[in-house]
């Protein structure tokens, strides 16, 4: 059998000697290099017609589950080392130390550091309802943690 470069050697799909496959390139810089406008990349289950899309385009990169919306309640999930480290649910819930989230950001974790906001100066959280500030916590260096409520609202520590 010869040289699969030259049985498909196209402006559409080249193989090169390292084993690069391009589909949309002849120069394919890595095992799988894929060159085209819009959606690129699409696996799609053999059981249903529930999709995974990989979109690069200008200066956008998205990836998308169950765009067509084939199946209910899909999830994205983020998994490391066969473990679920993140989730995105049907919702637009995101957990993270969680497969289930309850809230818009769920984070679960046994041990300590469940959440760090870094900022160059004084790193801040501030809640809204709806439209307005309604009170926030921010820290400053070396000198106090702020916690504040704006406006009507009252600052009650409850224990």
């Amino acid at each position: 059998m010869g040289n699969i470069q030259n049985l498909y050697h196209s402006n559409s799909f080249t193989a090169d000697s390292d084993g690069n496959v391009g589909i949309g390139t002849t120069d394919p810089q890595n095992p799988l290099h894929i060159k085209k406008e819009g959606y690129q990349l699409k696996l799609e289950d053999g059981n249903t017609t529930n999709t995974c899309e990989i979109l690069a385009s200008n200066n956008t990169m998205g990836f998308f589950s169950d765009r067509a919306n084939a199946v209910a309640s899909s999830d994205m999930i983020f998994s490391i080392d066969n473990d679920t480290k993140m989730v995105i649910d049907t919702n637009g819930d995101v957990g993270i130390g969680t497969t289930n989230p309850i809230y818009k950001l769920d984070v679960v974790s046994a041990g300590d550091g469940l959440l760090s906001l870094t900022g160059a100066n004084k790193p801040a959280m501030i809640f809204k309802v709806g439209t307005a500030v309604v009170g926030g916590i921010q820290a400053q260096i070396n000198t106090s943690l702020n916690v504040s409520a704006y406006g009507t609202s009252s600052l009650n520590l409850q224990t």
